[in-house]
């Protein structure tokens, strides 16, 4: 197998998942300081929605606002594992062949990883109602995506085929 250090495809990709992670670790930090910041400081963000013009209805406000915040933060976290065990598989190609259980673990994993972000979604719909209530001048929106779960479907098949991968490797050497 090809280094991924030297196949340019591998090393792109390695690299904008590299990105992609600091970037996620960074907003997850932020999200982190936020939400007791929203709390620390409720009294100067409403104040200054009022002069935007947003209409607030104060604490019932915040609370909505950082049960939203809390649930992107649940996801993040889950985005940073996923780019962990996305960027571990990448690196494993360098080491010889693809098809090693862990591998194979990592597939299954990052399946799981999928379809819980996806099932946010039906944790999400009540804090979105909630901050609609709360917040009804504003535009807010909710959507579902079922990309999500084809993802997640396609990581399981790919987990399969990974260790039939390493059945047929086996049964190769054990021929040779």
């Amino acid at each position: 197998m090809s280094d991924p250090r030297k196949d340019p495809l591998l090393r792109f990709t390695r690299i904008a998942l590299w990105i992609t992670l600091v970037i996620s670790i960074i907003a997850a930090v932020g999200l982190a300081i936020a939400i007791p910041g929203i709390w620390l400081f409720g009294d100067t963000i409403l104040a200054k929605a009022a002069m935007d013009g947003v209409k607030i209805t104060g604490p019932e406000s915040l609370a909505a606002i950082s049960a939203i915040m809390f649930g992107g933060l649940i996801i993040v976290g889950m985005a940073i594992q996923f780019l962990r065990k996305l960027i571990a598989l990448i690196d494993s190609v360098g080491a010889g062949s693809p098809f090693i259980p862990e591998n194979a673990a990592r597939l299954r994993y990052m399946g799981w990883t999928v379809l819980a972000m996806q099932s946010m979604a039906v944790f999400a719909l009540p804090a979105v109602l909630w901050l609609k209530h709360v917040l009804p001048d504003q535009h807010i929106v909710f959507s579902f995506s079922f990309e999500g779960l084809i993802t997640a479907l396609l990581l399981f098949v790919l987990a399969r085929v990974f260790e039939h991968g390493m059945r047929l490797e086996q049964d190769v050497e054990g021929i040779v």
